[in-house]
This record gives structure tokens, sequence and C-alpha cells, in this order.
């Protein structure tokens, strides 16, 4: 009996001791994994663009592609593909998140404008994300730029958020340029299996967030399928996108100011929604502002929908083509809205600002809008957000005591609240259409 008691007592130290151990060892791993993380995302922000010459890309001579002076190894991408699959596993396909905020769109393999970005405003975890979707394709560096957000995913999950966009599907990114690049860029992967380890990436990213209960994100737009947030609980990830349904929508819609409610879009795909459509959206839903990207705007932003839906594209420059801005969207705190605009790292200097009212004429890219009007930026935005280096800021206030719906005379999601910076903006000079 004694000598029983004596071994079960004995067997129970053990078991404390072993556990201990796996904890201690975890605990480990987990510092390991982090700091390789760290180091593998210093190498890219510290990396310095060369030129080198390349015979092809997309199968088409290409002359001269920009690269980096640092090479990325398949088994890191791997393991960091394989490590931010569990982490967008863990979190919901509808993400509530809370502000201080800042919400980037389009991206697009413009890894050197994304790096200057985030210099400007700073990296997690001093500097809260929303990425809007569309990391891969059309731009050089869709590797650097997909794979250094995962990084920091994985290294800071409650500072940095990814929404998938249209681009961040199979068929999509196997047309326009990822699938090239991975090929390029690895050519003894003759299966093919880095890019579709990606594709098993972004069939479980989440599709949408709601920041502060009021501010609803997303790629492209909203849904004439979708009623109730609880929609989003049936969702079953990993999952591709079809050509139908809630989730096409959420990544292809458009908003277009020649309908009022849903028409099938000039795409091909999805739908175009207009204003009445928004306000039925946020009747029902109890939202007050829409933030999507998905379309180039000239100004790097565009408020369509009476100013209840807002574009932000961050791909300045665009494919190199282009002379529009990046916009940034930073919501703080109380929910103030604050536009900030970019130039890129090209020829023009690489600048962050708080964009001016841009007046203008209706475009066809997010459904025009003119327009955004300039109001004072609350002293109480709790941003890292570098402060105002123009007098006339573009903000845009939620209303917390009104949803946004309510007919022709309800009140705006979008507040003017200074008719005297409206005079002071309505002079800057516009970018160069």
């Amino acid at each position: 009996m004694n000598t029983s008691h004596r071994a079960r007592k004995g067997g129970d130290s053990l078991d404390k001791s072993g556990k201990q151990t796996d904890k201690v060892n975890r605990r480990k791993a987990e510092e390991r994994i982090k700091g390789e993380l760290e180091i593998f995302i210093r190498k890219l922000m510290g990396a310095k663009l060369i030129e080198e010459k390349t015979k092809t890309f997309n199968d088409k001579p290409s002359g001269s592609l920009p690269e980096l002076d640092i090479k990325l190894e398949q088994k890191e991408l791997k393991e960091i593909c394989l490590r931010v699959r569990e982490q967008f596993m863990l979190e919901p396909v509808l993400l509530k998140l809370q502000a201080p905020i800042c919400v980037l769109g389009d991206l697009h393999g413009q890894f050197l404008d994304l790096r200057k970005m985030m210099e400007k405003l700073g990296t997690p975890p001093k500097q809260k994300y929303l990425f809007l979707g569309d990391y891969v394709d059309r731009g050089a560096f869709s590797l650097e730029t997909v794979t250094m957000l995962l990084a920091m995913k994985v290294r800071y999950p409650k500072h940095i958020y990814l929404l998938r966009g249209n681009h961040e599907t199979r068929a999509v990114n196997k047309m326009y340029g990822f699938f090239d690049e991975c090929k390029r860029r690895f050519p003894d992967d003759k299966k093919n299996e880095l890019w579709t380890l990606y594709q098993h990436v972004f069939n479980c990213m989440p599709m949408s967030a709601i920041i502060g209960e009021k501010i609803f994100c997303t790629h492209g737009g909203i849904s004439e399928d979708l009623l109730s947030w609880k929609q989003f609980d049936r969702i079953i990830r990993p999952t591709d996108i079809t050509d139908l349904g809630l989730l096409t929508d959420l990544v292809w819609a458009d908003p277009c100011n020649e309908t009022k409610k849903y028409e099938m879009s000039p795409r091909g795909i999805s739908m175009v929604f207009g204003q009445t459509a928004v306000e039925d959206f946020f009747s029902n839903l109890g939202i007050e502002l829409i933030v999507r990207g998905h379309q180039a705007v000239q100004e790097g932003y565009e408020f369509s929908a009476d100013k209840r839906c807002l574009t932000i594209f961050s791909a300045p420059a665009y494919c190199g083509e282009q002379d529009n801005l990046a916009g940034i969207l930073a919501i703080s705190k109380n929910l103030e809205c604050i536009i900030y605009t970019f130039k890129g790292v090209g020829k023009n200097a690489a600048t962050i600002t708080q964009s001016g009212a841009v007046g203008g004429q209706e475009k066809d890219g997010a459904g025009g809008g003119g327009g955004t009007t300039p109001v004072a930026h609350s002293p109480n935005a709790n941003t890292a957000i570098p402060p105002a280096q123009s007098p006339a800021a573009t903000t845009a206030k939620i209303d917390n005591k009104n949803n946004g719906g309510g007919g022709e005379k309800g009140d705006k999601a979008v507040k003017d609240t200074s008719s005297k910076e409206k005079k002071e903006s309505s002079g800057k000079e516009k970018v160069k259409k």
C-alpha cells in the first residue's frame, strides 16, 4: 500500500515536471520563431533596390526588371505561409476591430511604396493596420509585398489585419503576374508548390471587417445577399471564391452613380451598387460608412453614394504608367477619419501629407462623387500618424448618433464641420489628370 502510494506520488511529480518542461520548450520555440520573423521583416525593410537584366517575364521580352539585393529562400516563405494560415483560421471571417487603426487599399506588388508608407506611419506594433486586399499581381515585388505582411501578421497578430481581395484567388493571380513571378523567382519549383501554398493561405483569409461597430470594410463592395452579420458565421474556410454569391460581391462589387440599387457589373462578374442600396445596407445593419478598395482612383481616395462609400487605393503611380496618388485612411479612437495621400518612391518625393479637398469631375473609377470636404483634425485622434503638413485636412467624422439610413433627409454618415477650411483648401493644387 505504502509503496504503491509512493509510486503514484512519484509519477505525479514526473507528470508535473514533464508538463513544465514542455511549457518551457514551447516558450523557447515561440521566442525563436518571433526572432526569426523579426529578422525576416528587418531584412525586407532594409533591402536595397538594384537592376538586373532578365530575358523574359510573363513569356514576353522584358528588358530590365527591378531586383532587391536580398534573396528570398523558398523554405522560409513556406514556413511563413504555414504559420499564417493557422493564424487566419483563428480569426473570424468578419473581423470586429477597434480604432485607432490605419486602412490601406490595393498594393499590387508595389513593395517599395508599401515599405516607405510603413516607415512614415510606423511599423507594427507601433501602428495598427487593416489592409483591404490585392497584395499581388502587376507590380514587380508581389512576393516581398505579400510575404512581409504575412510575416508581420504572424509576429504581431493584434496589430495587422489582412482581408482578401479578388487578386487573392487562384484564377486571377495565375493570369495577372503572381504565378509568373513565382516561376521566375523559383525556376526549380517545377510543380509550382510555392504558388499553390500561397493559394491555400488566401483561401483562409478573412473577408471583411467592422471598425468601431460603424465602419464596414471590404475589398470590393456590398451585396444584396448580405442581410445579417450571422451569414459570415456560415462561411466555411478554407474556401475558393466562385463567380456568384456573397463572397464574389465582397471582392468584386463596385459603387456606381448611374444606378440606385443593384445591377450587373460591366466587369462581367458581380454587381454594381448605388446610393439606395447603400442606404438600405446602412439601415439594415447599422453601418455609417463603407470603406473599400478595388479601383484605381486618381487622388488615392474617392467618395461615392453621397459620401457614404469611400474608395481607398494605395498603389501610387499605378503600374508605373499612371500619376495617381496613394490613399491612406487613419481612423482615430473616436472614429474620426483622416485621409492621407502619398506620392510614391519614384520621381516624386516620398512624403505623406494630409490631403486637401480635391474638387473635380466625376470619375468612372469609384462612381464619382467629386471632391471631399475638409474638416478640422480632432485633437483626440489617437494614432501614430504624422502631424498635418498642410493646413487643409480631409477628414470625415462618423456620427455615432445616426445609423446613416433614413431616406432623403437623413443625416449623412460623413459630416461637414468646418466651412473655414473648405475655403482654405479650395484652391489647393490638383493632381494632374
